[in-house]
């Protein structure tokens, strides 16, 4: 169970600032999570992305390794199909 003092609390992980102010007393970040989510959310807005690109093969690597699975280009065993590399080459 995450200790007091954790700013973000999920599972077992604690997010919180204590060991970076003992480290590096004066350190000041100039970005905050709001800001960081603000930004990321811009971007995929800007890049017109949806939730099928997410859960598909381009950014999800289980959907990618069902598409190479499913293509023959890598063996059940995960490994390259040498086959299907000489082919493309």
């Amino acid at each position: 169970m995450p200790g007091p003092g954790c700013l973000v609390k999920g599972g077992s992980a604690c997010v919180g600032q204590s060991k970076i102010h003992q480290t590096l007393p004066d350190y000041q970040p100039r970005w905050t999570v709001a800001q960081g989510i603000h930004e990321v959310h811009q971007a995929i807005l800007a890049e017109g992305l949806n939730s099928d690109d997410f859960e598909g093969p381009r950014y999800n690597r289980i959907a990618y390794l069902r598409k190479l699975l499913a293509e023959g280009r890598v063996a059940p065993d995960l490994r390259w199909d040498r086959r299907a590399v000489e082919a493309a080459d």
